[in-house]
C-alpha cells in the first residue's frame, strides 16, 4: 500500500474535520472514503491549517477559551467571586 501525498493527507485531515459536523456533501464523502482506504494510519490527525472550532477531547466541554460554554454562553468558574 502506498499511503497518501502530503498533499492528499492534508486534504483528509480538513475532510475529517468537516465530517465531524455532518458538513461533506456526497462527492466530498466519497473522496474521504477513498482517502481514508489508501490511509496508514488507523486515526486521523487534526489540520495543521483549518482552526477546528470545538473543543479537544482531552478539554471539559465547558471549558473553551475565554470563559465561553457551548451555545456561547459564559461560564461561572467561580473566579468572579
Amino acid at each position: 500500500m502506498a499511503g497518501l501525498t502530503p498533499d492528499e493527507d492534508r486534504e483528509l485531515r480538513r475532510l475529517h474535520a468537516l465530517a465531524e459536523f455532518g458538513a461533506l456533501t456526497e462527492q466530498m464523502s466519497a473522496l474521504y472514503d477513498d482517502l481514508r482506504e489508501r490511509d496508514r494510519r488507523s486515526t486521523v490527525r487534526e489540520p495543521r491549517d483549518v482552526a477546528v472550532p470545538y473543543p479537544r477531547s482531552d478539554e471539559p466541554e465547558d471549558a473553551l477559551p475565554g470563559g465561553i460554554g457551548r451555545g456561547g454562553t459564559p461560564v461561572d468558574d467561580g473566579a468572579s467571586r
